[in-house]
């Protein structure tokens, strides 16, 4: 692209962009259920504030997947 005109994206590539983010949100909430799940199922053989640990980080990252935070951070700070 041109210089001036690197920083604009037509409707076409919003919209592409916009549903590949989609995707990458609702691939990361559906593996996000898979490691709870298994993360709850290994209590009783690690240390339950270790587990409890792993729980609450993939959760917090979850809330960001959802509000849509996360992706936009992560984009933001590598551009």
């Amino acid at each position: 692209k041109l210089f001036f005109n690197r920083g604009e994206a037509s409707e076409e590539e919003k919209e592409l962009r916009n549903e590949e983010l989609e995707n990458i949100r609702q691939v990361f909430l559906r593996n996000s259920q898979v490691i709870l799940k298994s993360l709850d199922n290994l209590r009783g053989v690690y240390d339950d504030d270790l587990i409890d640990f792993f729980i609450d980080g993939r959760l917090d990252l979850a809330h960001k997947f959802e509000k849509g935070e996360f992706i936009d951070s992560y984009i933001v700070h590598t551009e």
